[in-house]
């Protein structure tokens, strides 16, 4: 086995003394906790170790930074500023941002709250001043990650620029966390080749799988990692990079952008058709999850008409730079339009939003479903069959909502169920209805859609009669 080597030949530094501290720290809540660490335990440590104990919980604050960003920068040359509706915790700041693809040079500059404001601007006043390409953003919460520069993959040059001009600007300077200590720093500037996945959480994964393998023991070191090291990433997708990345953290070899004065090319692999396939319906999943039906068909739509990937979540795997970096806005279109072609037979004479609601309906057939199912459930056991087949009615033709019932019956269910039918547009609902009432095994091929919304009603009526006759039955 192609082991890491012991510490104590390359390096004694306190990033490795910081390594032990992390892994000995979650060490002791997996055991004091008597828990199984997940990669998302890690990486939520991780990207807050080193952070000073009164930085933490000042989103209000720094929320309100944001609005004085946007204020103090609009009408600048060189930059645009902005919190975008559908992904709040960040502020962004971009120049050409379309230039900077899943690919690129990113950078962490972590600033403490007392230094964000005044910081921030000055940085990004520089970065203006040159006319830097970059897609860069500032989050909500004080983290070593806080503050991230991007730029185009081949930009080595002005990444060198941003390290000495953040080294030679006191009030930065002075301002600076530590960066995570897995991450290959410069002059505490963390900075590294975004390969189209998110080192961080790969990280994480290996870290988190290394605790519960020695939960057993009262302490670990940098030196049982290593020894452990293939094991924990050697079938991983991104092993040569992580092992690159993390060699140049811990000292063991010449940093990526030291290398010949010059970036190191990539190499990379063209994805297949069903690997293309499988990450963006991750991507569809993890946006659903996360926000919702809507947020998913919005996303998907600002992708193939505006090459915008910026509305599907990462979901702490940089699900949304994989995607953009390996499913272009046409093999998006192609992915959907097949599997709305193999499932329904015909796709090429709708349009595209017709086309995205016959995919939603598609891949959450059975959520939609069920989620239909019981806001129909509970209006009917509250108001009865012609109160039901009214609201059904009025949402369809009007977007009616408070027909419905707000509420289930159960009091322990918060559920708004009129909020829950903001997920559903006129295709995706009656889709919704045929594709529940198809498995009664009536024909509903020639069934206009006000037949089909009372066949539905009546449908739920007669199981809601037999159920609550069967139950009577058993008593």
């Amino acid at each position: 086995m192609n082991e890491l080597p012991n510490t104590s030949i390359y390096l004694d530094s306190p990033r490795i003394n910081q390594i032990n501290d992390f892994l000995n720290m979650i060490l002791s809540i997996a055991k004091e906790n008597n828990t199984t660490l997940t990669a998302d335990d890690v990486y939520y440590l991780l990207c807050r170790f080193n952070i000073k104990n009164n930085d933490h919980n000042k989103r209000n604050m720094i929320e309100n930074l944001f609005y004085s960003w946007i204020d103090k920068f609009k009408g600048r040359n060189n930059i645009n500023v902005f919190r975008a509706e559908h992904w709040r915790y960040f502020c962004q700041f971009t120049n050409k941002a379309h230039l900077v693809q899943g690919k690129d040079i990113k950078m962490y500059i972590p600033i403490d709250y007392d230094h964000l404001d005044k910081g921030v601007s000055e940085l990004f006043n520089f970065m203006s001043s040159l006319n830097m390409t970059h897609a860069s953003k500032v989050g909500l919460d004080l983290r070593n990650d806080n503050v991230v520069v991007r730029l185009p993959i081949n930009d080595v040059e002005n990444a060198y620029k941003i390290i000495e001009f953040c080294n030679n600007n006191k009030y930065i300077r002075s301002g600076l966390n530590q960066t995570n200590p897995f991450v290959p720093n410069y002059n505490n500037i963390g900075l590294m080749y975004e390969e189209g996945f998110s080192y961080n959480y790969e990280m994480a994964k290996g870290i988190a799988t290394f605790i519960n393998r020695n939960k057993h023991r009262n302490s670990v070191t940098i030196d049982d990692f290593n020894r452990e090291f293939e094991y924990l990433f050697s079938d991983n997708e991104y092993y040569e990079s992580i092992k690159t990345a993390y060699g140049e953290a811990i000292g063991l070899n010449k940093g990526q952008f030291q290398k010949n004065g010059k970036a190191v090319s990539l190499n990379t692999k063209e994805l297949n058709y069903s690997q293309k396939k499988e990450i963006f319906l991750k991507a569809v999943s993890a946006t659903y999850n996360k926000y919702g039906i809507e947020q998913v068909k919005f996303a998907i739509l600002r992708a193939i008409k505006n090459n915008d990937y910026g509305y599907f979540t990462s979901a702490n795997q940089n699900l949304r730079n994989r995607l953009k970096s390996n499913v272009s806005a046409q093999e998006m279109h192609n992915i959907i339009f097949d599997m709305v072609r193999n499932k329904f037979g015909v796709a090429d004479v709708i349009s595209l939003d017709v086309l995205i609601n016959k995919f939603i309906s598609i891949s959450f057939d059975n959520t939609l479903v069920n989620n239909l199912n019981n806001i129909c459930m509970a209006t009917l056991q509250k108001y009865g069959i012609e109160q039901l087949k009214n609201a059904l009615y009025s949402f369809y033709h009007f977007g009616i909502t408070n027909r419905f019932t707000r509420r289930s019956n159960n009091p322990n269910d918060l559920t708004n169920y009129r909020d829950m039918l903001r997920s559903y547009d006129k295709v995706t609902f009656i889709d919704t209805i045929k594709n529940y009432i198809s498995f009664s095994g009536i024909n509903i091929e020639n069934m206009k859609e006000d037949e089909l919304m009372n066949y539905y009603a009546d449908y739920l009526y007669s199981n809601m009669y037999l159920t609550t006759n069967d139950n009577m039955s058993r008593k």
